[in-house]
């Protein structure tokens, strides 16, 4: 794979930085930093030229200038918008030649055919769905029918239920793809959904009606359709680690040694935190259905009967306590970092261009403890949080589905 080297000067401390880019299978792509000497973000983008394939032209950069010498240039900095980059590039010319063996056969051509789809349904299919999600709150049945291609006469054209169901399915077969959830995993949660309405189909119907009457079911619906709007649109920044971590033969435990090239540590913190708190929330679904299977009420024995409600409102730290005692606590647990999510939720934590990491503090007592974890494992963190909301929002789906199919409610997202 061609690399193209371009070098720019930074408009704030004139310092000159060597770019190399590796052309995406973007048309158009957008990469951002923080100088190395001055840590001033600058942008810029490559953008493939239509009646010339193969050939590309850079943007006027927000920051920097373009200029042709490289003579002073205290660093440079390698751009791939599909792979991780290694620190020490010196042991390789490009991440694509790094990579090469760490692929099995196959994986490079199954991730090229797979990237597209997912690029494609990112820019096409999702502000479809977000048309159709439009026309079900509004309860808009001929627009949602005819966004939707249904027909009067198909087996969608029911009910909202049955409309409901297909938009679920179009998003579960869509964002599995985007996450790090495999097949095994989802399938023990849809076997938790299907034993414990199988269990009691009343207590089921009640942690339904539980959801509706207290708005926590409009709620969560508005928080999911929100986040995934947010993880799309920073989508690109991660797809490099969904590569490593699914398309290598080997995915490495130093995540340090490697370097994601574009730095939005603004925009990943904000879905962290967001992602984080919708997964608590969630996992009061998957407590209730726990409820219903082992202990059928819903309430959790401790030193004394607990509901639903008091184990939401517990401190987000205290959660794994509870959840830690029933089957499902693997699929979630490892994913809710209380101390990163504190560390990070405050104004004080910030990126650091020099170590290229994300830095934070700790509360100790009385005393604030500095920390810092290496941004592209703070990356990694962030995919891994939102594939468990993914896999934790079966749940919602499931009693969100039957509220409909109760026509409870009747008001937005109900």
């Amino acid at each position: 794979m061609a690399i193209i080297r371009n070098c720019l000067r930074c408009s704030s401390c004139r310092a000159k930085i060597i770019t190399r880019t590796a052309p995406g299978h973007s048309p158009s792509q957008q990469h951002k930093f923080p100088c190395p000497s001055c840590g001033v973000e600058i942008r810029f983008s490559l953008r493939g030229k239509k009646k010339k394939p193969g050939e590309f032209t850079f943007g006027k950069p927000v920051n920097g200038k373009w200029v042709k010498s490289e003579r002073g240039a205290i660093a440079t900095i390698t751009f791939d918008p599909e792979r991780v980059s290694p620190k020490d590039l010196g042991r390789s010319f490009s991440p694509f030649l790094d990579e090469v063996f760490r692929l099995p056969p196959g994986a490079h051509e199954a991730y090229a055919v797979e990237e597209g789809m997912r690029r494609a349904w990112r820019d096409a299919q999702w502000p479809w769905i977000k048309k159709l999600i439009v026309h079900f709150d509004n309860r808009n049945q001929a627009l949602f029918d005819r966004e939707a291609g249904i027909e009067k006469t198909s087996p969608h054209a029911a009910s909202w239920a049955t409309r409901l169901r297909l938009l679920y399915q179009l998003l579960e077969k869509a964002f599995d793809n985007f996450t790090l959830n495999r097949l095994p995993q989802i399938q023990r949660v849809q076997q938790r959904i299907t034993f414990a309405e199988s269990v009691s189909a009343s207590l089921y119907v009640e942690l339904v009606r539980l959801y509706v009457t207290s708005s926590r079911m409009a709620k969560i619906w508005t928080e999911l359709n929100n986040i995934r709007t947010t993880f799309l649109n920073s989508y690109l920044t991660m797809s490099p680690l969904l590569r490593m971590q699914i398309y290598w033969g080997k995915p490495p435990e130093d995540l340090s040694e490697f370097v994601v090239p574009d730095k939005q540590f603004e925009v990943l913190k904000y879905l962290y935190i967001e992602s984080f708190e919708t997964l608590c929330r969630l996992t009061v679904i998957a407590l209730g259905l726990e409820a219903i299977i082992h202990h059928k009420r819903l309430s959790i024995p401790m030193k004394k009967q607990m509901s639903l409600w008091v184990y939401e409102a517990m401190p987000n730290a205290n959660k794994h306590t509870v959840l830690q005692r029933y089957p499902i606590h693997d699929l979630f647990l490892p994913a809710i970092d209380t101390k990163l999510r504190n560390g990070i939720g405050h104004h004080s934590a910030f990126y650091s261009a020099e170590t290229d990491e994300v830095w934070y503090y700790e509360q100790q007592g009385g005393d604030l403890v500095k920390r810092r974890i290496c941004y592209t494992e703070f990356v990694y963190k962030v995919l891994v949080l939102y594939s468990a909301v993914e896999l934790a929002a079966l749940y919602f789906h499931s009693i969100h589905a039957k509220s409909c199919e109760l026509e409870m409610g009747g008001g937005v997202g109900s």
